[in-house]
């Protein structure tokens, strides 16, 4: 069985879609987008250099050479399906945002924001990292891998998937009782 006949075309487009997204990527950052092995992202990508639709990047010192996209569209580059389970885009930046965490294994700021980025509703890698340390701090996220000066970026992982609608801060209007310990919150709003 020939490499090109081991990976589905559904597995294809997605890792595609993801590539173009990301425009410029290691093999790492594609696998964690698309939640697939390294190795057969990088069966992909060497057949992809190999067809001209890629090249290799390769920066002085660097441990994992890069790729950058040549050609963005030679195939159709598939978008998920909003009937698709678990990812309606919900357009807003949280449940874009949301909708990404969900449908991949582990993830990185940049994926965030190059996945969840849509027309209408851009995201940078800055508001992806706030959002993360946000989930990861309410118990939905948990760091899997942490940031390392600037050479390397923290990965994020899912623990706590409560359904399609994405949870967000809110301030809420309690009253502290120092007897207790305690804050009571106010339902009703003041008039």
């Amino acid at each position: 069985m020939n490499k090109k006949n081991e990976i589905g075309q559904e597995t294809r487009d997605r890792v595609w879609t993801t590539m173009v997204r990301l425009n410029e990527f290691t093999y790492r950052d594609v696998s964690g987008a698309c939640g697939i092995e390294e190795r057969r992202v990088g069966v992909l990508a060497r057949e992809w250099t190999d067809d001209g639709r890629l090249e290799r990047i390769e920066p002085d010192g660097a441990l994992r050479a890069r790729c950058r996209i040549v050609q963005p569209d030679p195939e159709p580059v598939v978008e998920p399906q909003p009937e698709e389970a678990g990812f309606r885009r919900a357009q807003t930046r949280h449940g874009n945002m949301w909708a990404v965490m969900r449908r991949f294994r582990a993830f990185s700021p940049t994926d965030i924001a190059a996945i969840a980025t849509t027309d209408e509703i851009t995201i940078d890698q800055a508001e992806a990292l706030k959002y993360c340390r946000l989930l990861v701090d309410a118990g939905y996220l948990r760091t899997v891998q942490r940031q390392k000066r600037d050479r390397r970026e923290p990965r994020f992982q899912l623990i706590r998937d409560t359904g399609p609608q994405p949870p967000s801060e809110r301030r809420v209007r309690a009253v502290w009782d120092p007897n207790t310990g305690d804050f009571a919150v106010v339902s009703k709003v003041a008039s």
